[in-house]
């Protein structure tokens, strides 16, 4: 299973639309950041100057996309609260 895969089926698990709609932005960044570097993957092909952009891409967005799922996966959900009350 994917790391996209696993941090949206812990927080769909949770039957908790709050926690949803606070992850829901994480969520989509990783999805964002793994069809971009598909993207820049097909161009590499098609051109090779697309290439070092890819690598450089891919690397970064791998540690940024773990990050963000190590957030998800290991939140603690009665932290909402605070966040909510946070007036920063």
């Amino acid at each position: 299973m994917g790391e996209l895969e696993s941090a949206f089926s812990f927080v769909d698990n949770q039957k908790n639309n709050e926690l949803l709609e606070f992850h829901s932005r994480r969520l989509v960044e990783i999805a964002g950041n793994i069809i971009i570097s598909y993207l820049l993957l097909l161009d590499s092909q098609r051109d090779e100057n697309y290439l070092h952009s890819a690598e450089i891409f891919t690397n970064l967005i791998l540690s940024e996309n773990l990050q963000k799922v190590n957030y998800i996966l290991n939140f603690n959900t009665e932290l909402l609260e605070v966040y909510k009350e946070d007036k920063i």
